[in-house]
């Protein structure tokens, strides 16, 4: 049995659909029938946000990899985002570095283990591991319940804690971002 003329016949289909289908949208949107895709994802972005889905608080600063750093007492408190965690959710395990361990900026910080399966996060400063969250350790779903309080993961040591802080995103621009 030959099906190849039948194949055929269903790629020819496929190919006159989208001939026509782009010039239809390109003229749509010239006309501006309809958002544009890069318009449609910052009104999500917007509505995001605008609501209450996840908690930013004023005082920290924000790193990209869903981490954040804040001062406290000539060092530097460190943990997961509440975006992080909604997105992941609440932890089984957190598998944390040591005491004396040496963490670098954008690096490998912590691992949260979800449901069998480990998500890296990223150290959002360079530092010595000086304290580990005991709370945490116990009850790694404090993260979810409390990510800037009880929440914290690591307190680090570092030469100069407001420089380490200086690549991070301060609370205004983590909300834009």
């Amino acid at each position: 049995m030959d099906f190849m003329p039948t194949k055929g016949t269903e790629y020819l289909i496929i190919l006159a659909y989208l001939a026509a289908l782009v010039p239809f949208w390109l003229l749509l949107s010239r006309l501006g029938a309809g958002p544009s895709p890069a318009r449609a994802v910052q009104a999500v972005a917007r509505r995001v946000a605008g609501s209450s889905w996840f908690e930013l608080p004023r005082g920290f600063h924000f790193h990209r990899g869903h981490t954040w750093a804040r001062p406290e007492n000539g060092s530097l408190l460190v943990g997961m985002d509440d975006f992080a965690q909604r997105l992941l959710g609440a932890p089984d395990e957190l598998i944390l570095p040591e005491v004396g361990a040496r963490l670098t900026s954008g690096g490998p910080g912590w691992t949260a283990r979800i449901d069998g399966k480990d998500v890296e996060l990223l150290s959002p400063v360079e530092g010595v591991v000086e304290e580990v969250n005991p709370a945490v350790r116990s009850a790694p779903d404090t993260v979810a319940r409390d990510p800037y309080g009880e929440g914290w993961l690591l307190k680090l040591k570092t030469e100069q804690p407001r420089r380490a802080l200086k690549n991070l995103m301060p609370y205004d621009l983590a909300r834009e971002w």
